[in-house]
């Protein structure tokens, strides 16, 4: 058994004074250098060294739906897809498919050969999107559209694209110009 002396009994209370003492200026110091930088970083965003994140979007004209590639990225470059509607949310999703399924629209190329964005002007996709999208005419020379941007779901593999944010814009004609 072993007998404590009153020398011993002191020097361990004093100890662990002066270890709570310790404890607690590391603790007061952490805290508030913790509250500097919090203050100090107010209103910063940091830095991500991952990719940025895709910006999908779709561009509508009265004769072309045109996605950007972003959206192809977003969903892997697929070479076809399908196309939805809801009316009552009033939004348009684009999904991959193989093109043996019934209503696949042809879309991306793949990865290396997809320069620029894709153009679907699919009849039937056409007639079921463009009254989402009513048009203002345009200025002469100029062609009237909305672009809206699409939200990204990775494990569902859509893009989802919400009439409700659609922006109005004209643009100047592509393409040769026409002889009068």
């Amino acid at each position: 058994m072993f007998v404590f002396r009153s020398n011993d009994v002191m020097l361990v209370m004093f100890m662990t004074v002066i270890v709570a003492h310790i404890f607690a200026y590391i603790v007061r110091h952490m805290i508030r250098k913790e509250c500097i930088m919090a203050a100090s970083l107010q209103g910063f965003t940091e830095v991500s060294l991952t990719e940025p994140a895709l910006k999908p979007k779709l561009t509508v004209t009265d004769s072309v739906l045109r996605f950007n590639k972003d959206t192809a990225k977003a969903l892997g470059y697929p070479a076809y897809v399908k196309v939805f509607i809801n009316e009552r949310s009033r939004r348009i999703a684009i999904q991959p498919c193989a093109k043996d399924e019934p209503n696949a629209v042809k879309f991306s190329k793949p990865v290396e050969k997809q320069l620029l964005s894709i153009s679907v002007k699919t009849p039937k996709v056409l007639e079921a999107v463009l009254p989402f999208f009513p048009l203002e005419p345009a200025p002469e020379g100029e062609t009237s559209y909305k672009a809206v941007p699409g939200t990204e779901f990775p494990k569902e593999q859509v893009v989802i694209f919400d009439v409700a944010d659609a922006v109005a814009g004209s643009m100047k004609h592509r393409g040769p110009k026409k002889s009068k």
